[in-house]
């Protein structure tokens, strides 16, 4: 049985498995102990928003690999201060 969840990624925190400067995606999934765990796509690390965090690598594949070609649309907000 294959997992799936929505996470609201923060301001900081790196689309990783583990990084050595900055806290990680999978940080907030440690206590799941789940090692398959992945992020679907990417967000930069200055980058709020939904990322999907699943164990299932045929549904991560078949979003994110271009071969698939799925469209994605990006939708953002500017504060000028």
């Amino acid at each position: 049985m294959f997992h799936y969840y929505m996470f609201n990624k923060p301001f900081g925190c790196v689309t990783a498995r583990r990084d050595s400067l900055y806290p990680t995606v999978m940080d907030y999934f440690s206590e799941l102990n789940n090692d398959n765990l992945n992020p679907v796509g990417r967000l930069d690390r200055e980058t709020t928003g939904l990322l999907l965090i699943t164990d299932d690598g045929v549904f991560n594949q078949k979003l994110t690999h271009p071969s698939y070609h799925k469209e994605k649309t990006y939708y953002f907000t500017v504060l000028a201060i």
